[in-house]
């Protein structure tokens, strides 16, 4: 569950060490882009701030969730190194690293760069009584996929999601008193997104 990237298909790859605590890799594709993947929570720091949930007026990104966000500037500034501002940008994410992802691709938008977010069954990353981070995304490349039993992504209490998310409906063959966790995963997301993408989703989605 912690370690489904392949950290060596990275040309950069930050281990949150220098980036307090957030780790993510960049790659640079064929056509230009600039893949840059946040990994979903790996060690206990990660884990102590999924639950440290405290509303935070940002600046630039309005009312968040401080433990979400934890880290984030730090890394922002890191990745923005590893970028060229000419050349479109992709986010792809996970659970506690698509939050990340999130806030990444809102703050680099304001920036002026040209972003893509994907993020899978990400933590509600807006506080319902703030607007910001939906006004920064309207009209923008995101994407944000959740299997309708998972439970991350109805989290934290009292947020939202800037955007409207893409359901992936689920049906077990048997009772798994697991699923709910199993479904958080990432697989059965990347299957959502590239049916998605692909202009089948509506087949497979209530």
């Amino acid at each position: 569950y912690f370690t489904y990237y392949d950290k060596g298909r990275f040309t950069h790859w930050e281990d949150g060490s220098d980036t307090d605590g957030v780790a993510f890799g960049v790659e640079y594709l064929d056509d230009g882009t600039q893949l840059v993947a946040h990994e979903g929570s790996h060690d206990a720091l990660d884990w102590w701030r999924n639950f440290q949930v405290r509303l935070m007026q940002h600046p630039d990104l309005g009312g968040i969730d401080a433990g979400l966000f934890a880290g984030n500037d730090v890394a922002l500034g890191k990745i923005k190194t590893y970028l060229n501002k000419d050349k479109p940008v992709r986010l792809y994410a996970h659970s506690r690293g698509g939050s990340n992802a999130i806030y990444t691709g809102a703050s680099l938008l304001l920036a002026g760069y040209k972003v893509a977010v994907r993020a899978f069954n990400p933590p509600r990353t807006q506080h319902q009584t703030s607007t910001r981070l939906s006004q920064i995304y309207a009209g923008q490349d995101i994407l944000i996929i959740r299997t309708d039993c998972d439970p991350v992504s109805l989290e934290p209490p009292g947020y939202v999601h800037p955007v409207e998310p893409e359901k992936f409906t689920v049906a077990p063959v048997d009772l798994d008193p697991e699923l709910e966790m199993k479904y958080h995963h990432i697989h059965l997301n990347i299957v959502g997104m590239a049916l998605k993408e692909r202009g089948f989703y509506g087949q497979f989605s209530s």
